[in-house]
């Protein structure tokens, strides 16, 4: 196991939850800078990242390690899934960064300024609210909205 330390380029300021954001990769070395890329520029709420990597063998963990150190990173050595990586990631997150909220993020996802504060304001706006979603938007055609799971539904035999 290989765990790098927690972000030092957003420090947590007094007063502000403590947010980790978990992101799950295996094989996709590009996409997933580019995703770090984008978090980078999110400074309106601190947080920490983890990204767990389910066994990569493109380079991703080398190029992730040079490119953003303050990232803590796992390799892990057996793939776990989708389901085995997040739950895996999640437990790990909790033990050694102690956030108040997780968000988990997949790595082909790139985000834009204020992401993570606007995720954060229903749940500190109403506290019967126990969880958030951002709009899911295609990166070639941003006006229109991603399903997220690109499941299609009949209404004529009501099923998938």
């Amino acid at each position: 196991m290989q765990v790098g330390p927690a972000s030092q380029h957003l420090p947590v300021k007094s007063g502000l939850e403590r947010v980790a954001v978990v992101i799950l990769t295996y094989n996709q070395r590009d996409m997933t800078l580019r995703c770090l890329d984008s978090l980078q520029e999110d400074d309106d709420q601190p947080f920490d990242i983890l990204l767990w990597d389910n066994g990569s063998a493109d380079g991703t963990a080398e190029a992730v390690a040079a490119a953003f150190p303050g990232v803590m990173l796992h390799e892990s050595a057996d793939n776990l899934g989708v389901a085995g990586g997040r739950n895996a990631a999640a437990r790990l997150a909790f033990e050694k960064l102690h956030p108040t909220y997780l968000l988990f993020l997949d790595n082909d996802m790139v985000v834009e300024p204020g992401f993570v504060k606007a995720l954060l304001a229903p749940l500190r706006a109403d506290d019967r609210v126990g969880q958030t979603q951002a709009k899911l938007r295609f990166v070639n055609d941003p006006e229109r909205l991603n399903d997220g799971g690109g499941c299609d539904i009949s209404f004529i035999l009501g099923r998938t």
